[in-house]
C-alpha cells in the first residue's frame, strides 16, 4: 500500500494541471467567471490533499500494525525454537533409556537361551545314550524295562474269541487301562502281555499269527489292535447298532433304556453328540421327555444325568392269593393215586425190614403205630380212617353247601361314597396381611371385594370393565388394583386384581391366575401345586363343610362391553 501513494499524488497533479488548462481556456470565453473557477479548483485540491493525508495516515497505521505482528512472530519463533530444542533433548534421553532397557532384556534373553541350549544338549546326550542302550538290547535280544511305580491293578478278563463288538471293545479298553496302571509303555511288552489273556479260539488265532504263517510278526501295539479288530470285530456291528438304536424305545424302567442306549452308542463312534441327543430323546416315554424338557436339557450328558435322577412311581401290585390247599379225601377218593398194598385191611404182621449190615449182622427192625386205632400200621393205611372221615362229614350242616353262594354274596362289602369336603380355601398374603382366599375354578381371574381393598389400602384405578355372573345381569366393576404383591406360600409375584362387589368372600382365586403361574388344584389331596419357572412348590388348602349352603360360581370379566349392549 505504501508503493501506491506516489501514484495517487501523480494522478492528483495531472488532474490539477488539466483543470488549469481548462481554466485558461475558459478565461478567454468567460472572463467574468475566471476568479470563481480558480477558487473552486483550489478548494477541490485542498479536499483531495486532505483525503490523501487521511489515506496516508491509515496506511501508516497498517504498516505499524504489520511491524508489531512481525515482531510478535519473531518472539514466538524464538519460543518455538526453544521448545523444539527441549523436545529434541527429551527424545535423546528417552531413546537412551529405551536402548538401555532393550539391551538389558536382550542380555537376559541371551542368558536364558544359552541355559536352554545347555539343557537341551544334555537331554539330547541322555537320549542318545538311551537309544544306544536300546539298540544294543535289541541286537542282543534283551529288552530292559525300567521299573516304575507299581500299582495293585485288577487283571482284565480273558478273551475267548467272541465276535461281539462290545466284548472286543471292552477287552481292548481294559488292556489299555491295565497298561497305564502298571506303567507298561513298550509295544512289544504290551503285545506279549495282551496275548497272555487270550484263551480258546483267540489263543489258536494268536499262535498261528505269532508263528509268522499269516504274515509278518506283530511287534507294535497298534498293529496288534488293528489285526485283533480285523479278526474279531464284526464289520456290520455299526450298521446293526444304528438300526437297533433307531428302533430302541423305553418300554420299562428309564435306567434300563439308558443302559442299552449307552451300549449301542459305544458301537457307533461316528455318531455326533447332537444326533445322539435327538435319538435319545426320541425313544423316551412322553412323561420322561416332558420332565427333561421342563429341566431345559440341551445335550446328551445332561439328558442322561437328569433321566437317571428321575423317580419312577409304580402302583403296588396286589399280593397273589395263596394256593388253596387240596382237601383230604373223605372215604378214600384220592387213595388210588398211591400204592397201598393192604387196601384198608390191617396187615397180618407188621412190616419188617431185615437188611444185613456191613458187619454181617442185622439192622434194628422198624415198627409203625397208628395214632387212630393204635394198630401196627401207618395212619394213612388205617381201616378206621374212612369211618372217622364220615363222622366229620356228617357233623357239617347240609344247608351250608346249599347257601354257599348267599354267604359269598353276604361277604361282599361296598365302599361308602366319599363325602364332599366342602369348598377350598388357601392362605394368601397381600403385603403384611394374611387372608383366606376362595379357590374357584369357575372364576376367570383374581377378584377382591371393595371392603377388603379399602382395609388393605390398595390403590384402585377406575376401569371400564363389566362383571357377568351366572343367571344375572352385567354390572360394572369398581376398578383395578395394579402391581399388588401376592405371596402364596414360597411363591410371590406382582399381580393385577379386579375390585368387584362381593358379599360372601373377600378374595377369589380364578382359573386365569392358575394358568399364568402353571398351577393346578388337587382336591383329593387338598393341595395346590405350582410349576412356575421361578418356584415349584405345593401349597396346602383347607376345606369347609358344604352341607349348609350350595353355590354355583361362574364369575367372568367382560372387557370392553358397554352398558346396554
Amino acid at each position: 500500500m505504501a508503493e501506491s501513494r506516489p501514484e495517487v499524488l501523480i494522478a492528483l497533479a495531472a488532474d490539477q494541471e488539466e483543470r488549469g488548462r481548462t481554466a485558461t481556456k475558459g478565461t478567454k470565453v468567460r472572463k467574468n467567471r475566471a476568479g470563481s473557477g480558480s477558487r473552486d479548483a483550489l478548494g477541490d485540491l485542498d479536499r483531495q490533499v486532505i483525503k490523501v493525508e487521511i489515506f496516508a495516515s491509515e496506511i501508516q497505521g497498517s504498516v505499524d500494525d504489520l511491524t508489531q505482528t512481525v515482531k510478535r512472530v519473531e518472539a514466538g519463533k524464538e519460543e518455538l525454537e526453544a521448545e523444539v530444542l527441549e523436545l529434541k533433548t527429551g527424545m535423546r534421553e528417552l531413546r537412551g533409556e529405551l536402548l538401555g532397557t532393550l539391551r538389558q532384556e536382550l542380555e537376559q534373553w541371551e542368558e536364558t537361551l544359552e541355559a536352554m541350549m545347555v539343557a537341551m544338549r544334555a537331554e539330547v546326550e541322555e537320549l542318545k545314550g538311551k537309544l544306544a542302550e536300546s539298540e544294543a538290547a535289541r541286537v542282543n535280544g534283551v529288552v530292559t524295562v525300567h521299573a516304575g511305580p507299581r500299582m495293585d491293578a485288577p487283571k482284565p478278563d480273558k478273551f475267548k474269541g467272541s465276535r461281539v463288538a462290545k466284548d472286543v471293545d471292552n477287552f481292548l479298553w481294559y488292556m489299555e487301562r491295565y497298561f497305564q496302571a502298571m506303567g507298561i509303555n513298550d509295544d512289544l511288552t504290551r503285545v506279549n502281555t495282551a496275548s497272555m489273556y487270550l484263551v480258546n479260539n483267540a489263543l489258536l488265532w494268536w499262535r498261528r499269527r505269532s508263528d509268522g504263517r499269516s504274515g509278518n510278526p506283530i511287534t507294535t501295539w497298534e498293529g496288534f489292535v488293528k489285526e485283533f479288530r480285523r479278526m474279531y470285530y464284526p464289520s456290520y456291528a455299526e450298521e446293526d447298532a444304528r438300526n437297533e438304536l433307531k428302533q430302541l424305545e423305553q418300554r420299562g424302567a428309564v435306567r434300563d433304556y439308558i443302559k442299552r442306549f449307552s451300549e449301542l452308542l459305544l458301537q457307533i463312534p461316528s455318531m455326533s453328540d447332537t444326533e445322539a441327543y435327538h435319538q435319545f430323546m426320541g425313544g423316551l416315554k412322553p412323561w420322561t421327555k416332558q420332565e427333561l424338557k421342563r429341566c431345559s436339557v440341551g445335550d446328551l450328558t445332561a439328558a442322561i444325568t437328569v433321566a437317571e435322577s428321575l423317580v419312577e412311581y409304580k402302583t403296588p401290585s396286589a399280593p397273589k392269593p395263596e394256593p388253596r390247599p387240596r382237601d383230604r379225601a373223605f372215604g378214600g377218593g384220592d387213595r388210588e393215586r398211591f400204592h397201598r398194598p393192604y387196601r384198608g385191611r390191617p396187615p397180618t404182621e407188621p412190616p419188617r425190614f431185615h437188611a444185613e449190615s456191613s458187619n454181617g449182622g442185622q439192622r434194628k427192625v422198624r415198627t409203625y403205630k397208628c395214632f387212630f386205632c393204635d394198630g401196627s400200621h401207618m395212619a394213612r393205611d388205617c381201616p378206621n380212617k374212612a369211618k372217622l372221615a364220615a363222622l366229620c362229614k356228617k357233623d357239617e350242616p347240609k344247608e351250608e353247601s346249599r347257601l354257599g353262594s348267599l354267604h359269598i354274596l353276604n361277604s361282599l362289602k361296598t365302599k361308602k361314597a366319599k363325602e364332599s369336603k366342602g369348598m377350598m380355601f388357601v392362605d394368601i398374603k397381600i403385603g403384611d396381611t394374611t387372608m383366606s382366599a376362595l379357590v374357584d375354578t369357575g372364576a376367570s381371574d383374581l377378584f377382591i371385594s371393595q371392603e377388603a381393598a379399602k382395609k388393605l389400602y390398595l390403590p384402585v384405578e377406575k376401569g371400564a370393565g363389566w362383571l357377568k355372573t351366572v343367571n344375572s345381569k352385567e354390572v360394572p366393576t369398581s376398578g383395578l388394583a395394579k402391581d399388588v404383591e401376592l405371596h402364596l406360600g414360597p411363591w410371590s409375584s406382582k399381580e393385577t386384581i379386579k375390585v368387584i362387589p362381593l358379599d360372601d368372600y373377600d378374595f377369589v382365586l380364578g382359573l386365569g391366575f392358575f394358568d399364568r403361574i402353571n398351577a393346578g388344584v388337587l382336591p383329593f389331596a387338598d393341595c395346590i401345586y405350582i410349576l412356575d419357572k421361578r418356584c415349584q412348590c405345593m401349597i396346602p388348602i383347607h376345606r369347609t363343610s358344604g352341607r349348609d349352603r350350595k353355590m354355583l360360581s361362574a364369575i367372568q370379566l367382560s372387557k370392553g362391553v358397554q352398558k346396554g349392549e
